[in-house]
């Protein structure tokens, strides 16, 4: 093993064991010492997590569940996003968590500072705060993301603000293409800024693959194609069904999970054409 590698090891193993030092608070903790007390809350009060969420992850919510739904106005507490889905990755993904509430007055929203604010620091649990009244309305404002948490979430406590929520078509398809005519926008800004940089590219290409699941799994629901939005598998229905460039979507997915490619130039301007078909293809639907 090289050192770079060991010491890289290390730096992981010490990542690893200061989140869990963070994960230990006072008012979470109170009478719960150790993995064996924490084993044993698990198994009285066990939390729906998919089968890959990581320890360290799965102790935190179970602490951060505890804290929150004893509060009064805490309606719901429902995970989504990465972990919901199984593609959580440890020291990259947020544990998104949406808190439902009954009121979001100052004095609420002041009782759930310190157990979320240990949350993120130990696991980067990142809150969605909502009034479980006003879920219908954030469907009309963000119908994109209400529409995957709607598809991919697990209900950790309480109610499920999300289990009734209607997407409509109108306001989806005109989201839709706000969205990717954003998208292009920020693509062509950047490249103007980075050029030819590979390495100034990069971060671009990875945020935008992100991005573009999301738009192009709208887009499929649109069309009426029974494909779950964000998850790997939107990029090549896509292409089959939106007739994009299948070589292109298959090198970004490639990307996103890690793989190194080589040629970042060719593949961000692949990435502007793709977005401009996707854009096409709202028009088409």
């Amino acid at each position: 093993m090289s050192k770079g590698r060991g010491a890289e090891r290390r730096l992981s193993a010490y990542s690893i064991e200061k989140r869990r030092r963070e994960c230990s608070h006072p008012r979470l903790d109170a009478g719960f010492d150790g993995h064996a007390a924490w084993d044993a809350v698990y198994s009285r009060h066990p939390l729906a997590l998919p089968a890959s969420t990581p320890d360290t992850v799965a102790r935190a919510l179970v602490k951060l569940t505890g804290a929150l739904q004893s509060l009064e106005d805490v309606r719901g507490l429902v995970l989504y996003g990465s972990l919901a889905r199984g593609e959580y990755r440890v020291e990259e993904s947020d544990v998104n968590l949406a808190v439902s509430l009954g009121r979001a007055d100052a004095a609420t929203l002041r009782a759930l500072h310190e157990p979320l604010r240990v949350a993120w620091r130990a696991v980067r649990v990142e809150p969605f705060v909502v009034r479980a009244a006003e879920v219908p309305r954030l469907a009309e404002a963000f119908p994109i993301k209400i529409l995957d948490i709607h598809q991919h979430h697990v209900v950790l406590s309480g109610e499920d603000p999300f289990a009734g929520v209607v997407v409509e078509r109108p306001t989806l398809q005109k989201r839709t293409e706000q969205e990717l005519r954003n998208h292009l926008l920020r693509l062509r800004r950047h490249y103007v800024f980075s050029g030819d940089n590979a390495a100034l590219l990069a971060k671009a290409v990875y945020r935008s693959t992100t991005a573009l699941r999301y738009e192009l799994g709208a887009l499929l629901y649109l069309r009426g194609e029974l494909v779950a939005l964000s998850v790997p598998s939107v990029l090549s229905v896509a292409a089959r069904v939106l007739d994009l460039d299948a070589d292109a979507l298959a090198r970004l997915e490639r990307f996103h999970a890690g793989n190194a490619d080589a040629d970042l130039v060719q593949l961000f301007r692949a990435l502007m054409t793709l977005v401009e078909r996707a854009l096409a293809a709202v028009d088409a639907t």
